[in-house]
Parts: structure tokens; C-alpha cells; sequence
């Protein structure tokens, strides 16, 4: 298997997470202990029970989704208003040049 960045892993871990949740109807779905102990470790709370904190957990991948999406979005409209700037600028060179030697 590749060699994966870690938020990408968390991420792979949580989208697993989701389609488990999202396909819940009534049946019960069986957690691993490690998977419980994780869920745990990610929003302590002796309150919620572990439905509610597999909820929070599944909201706050949606939320953090939508910002890594934004991100990407911004990134590439930075990059290409970049590279357009760029041969913007390269083409004005070039005319001038040409222009320079008639």
C-alpha cells in the first residue's frame, strides 16, 4: 500500500466512518474495542453516549470536508490567476521583443 500523509489517512478512516453511519438504519453496527477506544479519544465525554459522539465525529468530517474543498478551490484559483499572470506577462515580453526587432 502507499504511502499515505497522515491527514489523509484520518480522512480515509473517517469517510469509512461515514459510510458506516450514513447506511445506519436499525440495526446496531458492531465497533471494534480499538475503534471505541478511538472514538473515545476523539471527543471524551462520559455524557454523550457513542452514538452522539460518532455523530459529532461525522459532522465535524462534513464541516472539515467543506474547508479542505474551499481550500483546494482557492488554491487553484490562486494558481491559475498565477499562471496566467505569468504568460500574460511572458506574451507582452515576446510581442515586445519582436516589435524591438523589426
Amino acid at each position: 500500500m502507499p504511502q499515505v500523509p497522515m491527514c489523509k489517512k484520518e480522512c480515509l478512516k473517517q469517510s469509512i466512518l461515514i459510510r458506516f453511519v450514513g447506511l445506519r438504519r436499525a440495526e446496531p453496527i458492531l465497533f471494534s474495542q480499538q475503534t471505541l477506544a478511538l472514538v473515545e479519544k476523539a471527543i471524551p465525554s462520559s455524557s454523550a453516549s457513542v452514538d452522539e459522539k460518532i455523530r459529532r465525529i461525522v459532522d465535524m468530517n462534513k464541516k472539515l470536508r467543506q474547508q479542505v474543498e474551499e481550500a483546494e478551490k482557492s488554491l487553484y484559483a490562486r494558481r491559475t490567476r498565477g499562471n496566467d499572470q505569468n504568460n500574460a506577462s511572458a506574451t507582452t515580453a515576446r510581442s515586445d521583443e519582436a516589435q524591438s526587432n523589426k
